[in-house]
């Protein structure tokens, strides 16, 4: 009974699923037709000016002018805002990392055993605990051009505890870059974080020889702060260990736009090893309107030299339409910065801990430009361009009108004569029952379409297909067209 009730309830949730899917893709279906049917043209009709009193249309015309000019100003700004952020220098800020490690129920603690003997106790108790902190400083050189310095900072010796001493960092803090360290975190800078272990699993207490962690995918273009597990300044993880443990930290960064590491090939012709995909193809662009490369008008084709060559696979010419996705077997993603650590848990450790301090170049990334236009404004802007269609649209259907009632109004029977002429040409054409459809014979296909039969006109490939066509759309009950 259960498992039929179970059942049963499976039914009726797949049932409610499917009902869901097909209203969504019909509302899908009545947005697109929506969309397709609804009027863009904002030019006034030909003629139109004759028959409207005063100077409106003129007005009209001169004020799509000065639209147009508008238009054509307001894109030209947005291109010289976006230049800047492709062809400004990197900044980058400094980022210090601390490395350091506690200790608890080592053997040696305890007083019960020699530090150099061997412990047969598999229950192991003894502990470390890694701490990995990260922060950004305050440019000392901007110029530096390295991007990892390892060093060991006496004047960064923790405390007793393992803690690290920042008294002598917060007595003048400036209140921009303290407002920078407050929202910008380790965690902001990287994507993923792993601690790989320099030991065979099999002598690790918990099999283990690798610990992950990855910030969490949100949605692009979101706002939406990172969960509070994913925002923090300090990572901590302990393990069971009464030995020295060799390890590799690596931070996998998270930039956007994404650098990528460049082939040899393509290194070659941007004199660089890493560079964002939009920067790649703004400077092959560069390349080669430098080196004279384009061939057409339209600067569409390009003729490859040596270096190009290399690139594309030894194409005499590309079209330059085709270089985004010619160049992505070049780019690959970064490899991590790696930093080395040795997990002490010695007494010499123990009494004078001494954190491993390296310093790291990160980018930041430039303020996004401001925008003097809102949201709101937007969609104003769009109902009014919308209502001017539809305004137009209702303009041409009187204009047509007034032309079919002055035409009627000169000549009353010529007009009827060529009206029910060109009605009788529309319904045969129809019918089917028109000599245009057969060329220069001028028998008509009335007779074809009458006989029926696989062996006719309605066994041929075209006409199935057209009236399988016609019956699956919308509303139609298969009964007529």
């Amino acid at each position: 009974t259960m498992n039929a009730s179970h059942s049963r309830s499976q039914a009726a949730e797949l049932e409610q699923q499917r009902r869901a899917e097909a209203e969504r893709k019909q509302s899908a279906m009545s947005n697109a037709k929506r969309r397709a049917e609804k009027p863009t043209d904002k030019n006034v009709p030909e003629g139109v000016e004759g028959l409207i009193v005063g100077p409106g249309v003129q007005q009209y015309k001169r004020l799509r002018e000065v639209e147009k000019k508008l238009d054509a100003i307001m894109m030209r700004k947005k291109l010289d805002q976006q230049e800047p952020l492709h062809n400004t220098i990197k900044r980058y800020s400094t980022l210090r990392i601390w490395i350091s490690n506690t200790i608890e129920n080592q053997p040696w603690q305890g007083g019960q055993m020699d530090e150099n003997a061997f412990d047969f106790n598999m229950d192991v108790a003894a502990t470390y605990k890694v701490k990995i902190e990260g922060r950004l400083i305050e440019e000392e050189d901007p110029d530096e051009p390295s991007e990892k310095d390892s060093e060991e900072e006496g004047n960064e010796a923790p405390e007793a505890d393992g803690t690290m001493n920042r008294e002598h960092e917060k007595k003048s803090p400036e209140p921009k870059q303290a407002q920078l360290r407050q929202k910008t975190k380790l965690s902001h800078f990287f994507k993923q974080i792993t601690i790989d272990f320099d030991r065979n699993k099999n002598l690790q207490p918990d099999n283990t020889t690798q610990i992950e962690w990855k910030k969490p995918q949100l949605p692009p273009q979101s706002n939406a702060p990172l969960p509070p597990a994913a925002d923090f300044d300090c990572l901590e993880f302990e393990r069971k260990s009464d030995e020295n443990i060799n390890c590799t930290i690596n931070f996998y960064r998270d930039e956007n736009p994404e650098r990528m590491q460049l082939s040899r090939e393509l290194a070659t012709v941007l004199d660089t090893t890493e560079d964002d995909r939009a920067s790649v193809i703004m400077g092959l662009w560069e390349y080669v309107k430098a080196m004279g490369l384009a061939q057409d008008d339209d600067k569409r084709l390009i003729q490859c030299d040596d270096k190009l060559k290399a690139v594309f696979g030894g194409r005499e010419s590309v079209q330059f339409p085709f270089v985004p996705s010619m160049i992505m077997q070049h780019l690959t993603p970064l490899h991590p910065l790696s930093l080395p650590y040795t997990i002490r848990v010695d007494p010499e450790y123990y009494n004078n801990p001494m954190p491993t301090v390296y310093t790291l170049r990160v980018p930041t990334s430039p303020p996004p430009p401001s925008t003097s236009i809102s949201i709101p404004e937007l969609k104003q802007l769009a109902a009014y361009d919308d209502h001017i269609a539809l305004l137009i649209q209702a303009l041409s259907a009187s204009q047509r009108k007034h032309s079919f009632f002055t035409g009627y109004s000169k000549d009353p029977v010529t007009f009827v004569k060529r009206w029910m002429s060109s009605q009788k040409r529309d319904i045969e054409v129809v019918l089917g029952e028109s000599g245009r459809m057969e060329g220069d014979t001028g028998m008509g296909l009335a007779g074809e379409w009458r006989k029926g039969g696989r062996d006719g006109v309605w066994g041929t490939e075209q006409v199935r297909e057209g009236v399988a066509l016609m019956t699956q759309k919308p509303g139609r009950d298969g009964r007529g067209f």
